[in-house]
């Protein structure tokens, strides 16, 4: 695998990237160039119909000319269009999970939180003696949802699943079936005949 230093002003980011950062992403990223510099090299296409077309690393390339490289490592790759497409979904999309267990045991967790991860990024893992950030400080920026009104409930909630294995746990954990028709359940349950009367409404 031979790797080159190519100019930043020679390489052609492509159209079609479909990745986009986030300003807190931009940011880890940004930090983590500055404290490494750029380990991880820049995919690019040597066909002479793309010739210096970027494939993967747009955004390490991006945030490197920021900082100010004028010269980036890159590996070179001989596509046809077609291919360099297809090259592009794969980096972009197969990516693995995090093992929650190994960030618990392996590493602190200001080590985590300082490379960028956050609480809600964690909540599958974390151990008991696991110190948060502030949730004040986390939730600045974040959307919120206007809440809707159920008659006879003292409180409503959205609850989102990572995986299907989850959807499962919180299913035995309450005691209901939870399929891909539920829109909403009660707990504890309620009959279909006891609904009747409960009426949504919308503020």
């Amino acid at each position: 695998m031979e790797i080159k230093q190519v100019k930043i002003e020679e390489l052609k980011p492509a159209d079609y990237n479909p990745r986009i950062l986030s300003e807190k992403q931009y940011h880890e990223l940004r930090r983590s160039l500055e404290e490494f510099g750029l380990v991880d090299p820049i995919i690019v296409n040597s066909n002479p119909d793309r010739f210096n077309i970027v494939i993967g690393g747009h955004q390490r390339l991006r945030v490197a000319k920021d900082i100010g490289y004028t010269e980036v490592p890159v590996y070179y790759v001989n596509l046809s269009e077609e291919q360099e497409k297809k090259l592009n979904l794969r980096l972009n999309k197969n990516v693995g999970e995090w093992d929650f267990d190994a960030l618990a045991n392996y590493f602190d967790s200001g080590m985590l939180f300082d490379v960028g991860f956050t609480e809600k990024d964690l909540s599958l893992g974390l151990p008991e003696n696991f110190v948060a950030n502030d949730v004040n400080e986390e939730w600045v920026g974040m959307p919120t949802v206007n809440e809707t009104k159920v008659d006879g409930a003292v409180k409503s909630i959205y609850i989102h699943f990572q995986t299907e294995e989850s959807i499962d746990e919180f299913s035995k954990l309450i005691g209901q079936e939870i399929t891909d028709k539920t829109k909403f359940i009660w707990f504890p349950k309620k009959d279909k005949d006891n609904l009747k009367d409960i009426e949504i409404k919308a503020e």
